[in-house]
């Protein structure tokens, strides 16, 4: 058994605000059009949808409410930064951790962003190995391309 140690998370991009399912469903506005009701109002209305969506994300660029588990998406299983509780954080921001856990063989480190009442998103997992142990410090990223969020991880397994 390996003891991993996690230093610090680092966040090269915070979710962007506007998740997958509000981008389908802006983009499915436009499926619905059939080309006959095409009219210059309308038509320029479609075009506009992905600067829609990307105002939508700069006008939201609150930032994550970050917390870290071992797989589960419930806050009240946090190991970080506690149970039911989360740390703010946006991009060019770090936070340290400097926290201790066993891994057999390997272990999952899941990062969510708490959102209630709306339900946790994921922003991204790393997988730590036992048999990294005595390799130095490293880091990973740990990301989810739907939300838009990239952290890095700074870790390592001690021997």
């Amino acid at each position: 058994m390996a003891t991993a140690r996690i230093y610090m998370i680092h966040c090269v991009r915070h979710s962007s605000g506007t998740d997958f399912s509000t981008s389908q469903a802006l983009s499915g506005l436009a499926g619905e059009v059939f080309a006959s009701e095409f009219v210059d109002p309308l038509l320029e209305a479609i075009k506009a949808l992905p600067a829609v969506i990307a105002a939508i994300d700069t006008a939201r660029d609150d930032p994550d409410n970050l917390f870290m588990t071992f797989g589960s998406d419930d806050i009240s299983e946090a190991f970080w930064p506690g149970a039911g509780q989360y740390t703010d954080l946006q991009a060019g921001m770090s936070a340290e951790i400097l926290l201790d856990f066993s891994v057999d063989y390997s272990q999952n480190v899941s990062l969510w962003d708490y959102d209630n009442p709306s339900g946790n998103d994921h922003m991204g997992s790393v997988t730590l190995y036992a048999s990294e142990a005595g390799q130095g410090e490293k880091a990973k990223l740990a990301k989810n391309e739907v939300e838009g969020s990239a952290y890095y991880v700074l870790y390592e397994v001690l021997a």
